[in-house]
């Protein structure tokens, strides 16, 4: 059969490491299944799929947001209010009467083997223009043509608003399958309506990513030219957007604390960002509000990974540290997939699921601790120097990626 793939995922182009992960993941297994076909996706300009013959297409909720022609934050001022209303109606126009990069989208999708939507947290109410409205306009255009469609590694949830709830029932119940990364979603699934028969949960889809031999000597490298050759503690953090200040003085502290004891032991400390997007997104100007709140010392002795990383690259590096010291999800994905030891960074409740919930799936237990009453830091270097990582047996890896795998031999 000829055509193509259209695969699309949660963040691309954003910078967004996480979401950008299990696209390459998902994207990966495609090539690998039928080699020859082209594969569609959509991101931002600068994106770089790393996979071979991918075309992009502009993010398809680009189309349901008022103020585009307005940068900045000016754009943002003039899109928020009403946001929510503005996209259902023009989602809902365009389903008929596609224009602009909708058309473009609806042409692709109309001649494609099939619609893969990879894991993203972005079917829930604060999200809905890009993966509720957005994407089910692609759902929409394959449902016209008969293209088969499977979604993989979704976050769902919440799906309070009436609106929303409607349209991300429509879009997931014309799957063949959906697939979930946690049992919540599926519950939140079936509470719209999903069927249980087409629900799967697996573990995270960044989790199968493959750096090639390639990508592992360029990370080598990288974190060479940084550490001068020591081993290195990593550390990953990012800004939450309430209490900012007062965590960001919290985690300096603790910065302080790693850096004085990697250095006793004759280590470095490395900043690998997960985010290099911009302003309050970039993970890079995290560490510099950081450490201008730290001692000298530990200016001297913590290194900023300022490379724009991509999935592969940053999952290798961090796969090389002693152990690694993080507030967010996919940079512990990324460290328990390649064996090393985590300790996770809360700032709330939402994030102690999702640390707990990762930590627990590597057999790791009471490994994450709350920002504002830390431990000291050779508490918790002792504590992940005992740490035992469960390696994933392939077959559960497969477990992960069977649903995608059976997708693209029925269709291809």
């Amino acid at each position: 059969m000829s055509g193509h793939w259209v695969v699309l995922g949660g963040g691309n182009g954003t910078s967004n490491l996480g979401d950008e992960s299990m696209w390459l993941a998902a994207a990966q297994i495609v090539r690998e299944l039928d080699p020859e076909a082209r594969i569609l996706t959509e991101g931002y300009g600068d994106f770089d799929p790393f996979v071979s013959n991918v075309g992009i297409l502009p993010h398809l909720h680009l189309a349901l947001r008022r103020g585009r022609a307005f940068p900045g934050l000016l754009g943002s001022a003039v899109s928020k209010p009403w946001a929510l209303d503005y996209a259902a109606r023009r989602a809902s126009w365009l389903v008929d009467h596609p224009v602009g990069s909708s058309k473009l989208w609806a042409d692709a999708i109309r001649s494609a083997k099939g619609l893969v939507l990879a894991g993203s947290g972005a079917i829930c109410d604060d999200y809905a223009v890009h993966g509720v409205f957005g994407w089910s306009l692609a759902v929409e255009y394959a449902r016209a043509q008969g293209v088969p469609i499977l979604f993989i590694g979704e976050g769902i949830g919440p799906l309070a608003d009436d609106r929303v709830r409607q349209v991300a029932a429509r879009m997931l119940c014309a799957a063949e399958r959906v697939g979930v990364r946690s049992c919540s979603s599926a519950t939140c699934a079936e509470e719209v309506g999903v069927p249980a028969a087409k629900l799967v949960v697996t573990p995270d889809w960044a989790i199968p990513l493959k750096p090639s031999p390639e990508v592992r000597l360029a990370a080598l490298n990288h974190v060479n030219a940084l550490s001068g050759g020591k081993p290195f503690v990593g550390v990953s953090f990012h800004r939450r957007g309430y209490g900012s200040g007062r965590r960001l003085k919290e985690l300096a502290v603790f910065l302080d604390d790693v850096s004085r004891c990697a250095d006793a032991s004759g280590a470095t400390v490395i900043f690998v960002p997960n985010m290099t997007g911009h302003g309050y997104s970039d993970d890079r100007k995290t560490a510099d509000l950081l450490l201008r709140r730290c001692t000298p010392a530990t200016r001297k002795n913590v290194q900023v990974w300022r490379h724009r990383g991509n999935p592969q690259l940053v999952r290798a590096a961090l796969g090389l540290g002693m152990c690694l010291f993080t507030t967010r999800y996919h940079p512990m994905v990324f460290a328990l997939s390649e064996g090393v030891p985590v300790i996770g960074l809360s700032y709330d409740e939402y994030y102690d699921a999702k640390l707990e919930g990762i930590s627990s799936l590597f057999g790791v237990n009471d490994a994450v601790f709350r920002v504002d009453r830390l431990p000291m830091a050779e508490t918790l270097l002792k504590a992940a120097a005992t740490e035992k990582v469960l390696r994933m047996r392939p077959s559960e890896i497969s477990s992960i990626t069977s649903p995608l795998e059976s997708f693209v031999r029925a269709h291809r």
